[in-house]
This record gives C-alpha cells, structure tokens and sequence, in this order.
C-alpha cells in the first residue's frame, strides 16, 4: 500500500543562516599538504577552505588527497596546498535558500560548499550531511526508522 506522504515545500526555502551550520576550518593556501592532512584528521572534517590573506581562495576536499595528493605530490611537507586545491570555488551566501544549495551540490556533484560574507571571507560551510540532518528533522515520524537501525559496525570492526 503506498502512503502518501506530504512535505512543507517552504522548507526547501530556509536560508541556508538558520542550518546552525558548523564554523569552517580555514588554513592559508601555502600551508603544506601534510599540514593540512593533519588538520583534516584532527578535526574530523572532509574538507578545508584555503585563504589568502583571510580571503576564501579555494578549497581541499578528502578526495583531492586521494585523487591527486597520492598521484601526483612526491613530498608532502614542502608542497603548498595551492597545487592541490580548487581555486575559486562556488560559494553561497547564507541568506541562500536551502534549495539552492541542494540543486548545486546535486547538479555539479559538490559535498561541500563555502559560506562567504560580503567581502569573501568565509565564515562557515553547507555540506550534504548538513542538509540531510535539516530534511530529516521534519520526516514524519512513522517515516523514521527506528534507532536499532543506526547501530552500524565501526570501520575498524569490519
């Protein structure tokens, strides 16, 4: 039996300022790739943004350390994080509507999309996880599942 099921379609325009989203972790772009590999591990975190001169100029993303850092960089302490990261990367605003943020991520396959102020600073960042834990919040609750489901192995128990 198919259960209709209705959604607010005005969540989808939330402004991305009222996610709580988490405040980015900045690193200069000419800090070193093993400098930043750290950081990423350390904070638990997929990606950096890289700034020049407290500007946004890029960002680092867990897959530019497996898709090029591991190829292409022979010595991880002396080669700046420039040589690695996308540069001018899509940014948004936080008076951005949620669905803005979903049709990019979702159209240009982005995880991860910087948070700029008006003088390109940035100043946060909207990952998918962070829209799905938003969408989430107003499933109906016959749709959730229970939380026995969320009980899943950790990585180093496989």
């Amino acid at each position: 039996m198919t259960q209709n099921v209705s959604f607010d379609l005005d969540l989808l325009n939330t402004p991305l300022s009222e996610l709580n989203l988490p405040q980015c972790i900045s690193i200069d772009m000419e800090e070193s790739i093993k400098t930043a590999a750290e950081i990423l591990q350390d904070k638990n975190v997929g990606c950096l943004l890289c700034t020049r001169n407290d500007q946004l100029a890029g960002i680092v993303t867990e897959r530019d350390f497996l898709m090029k850092v591991t190829i292409n960089v022979e010595d991880i302490e002396t080669t700046s994080l420039s040589s690695v990261m996308t540069h001018h990367p899509f940014t948004l605003k936080s008076d951005e509507p949620v669905r803005v943020a979903m049709l990019t991520m979702n159209r240009n396959n982005f995880r991860h999309i910087p948070i700029i102020d008006d003088h390109n600073r940035p100043v946060a960042i909207v990952s998918l996880k962070d829209l799905m834990d938003f969408l989430l919040r107003y499933l109906p609750e016959d749709l959730q599942i229970s939380e026995q489901a969320f009980d899943v192995p950790d990585h180093d128990d496989l």
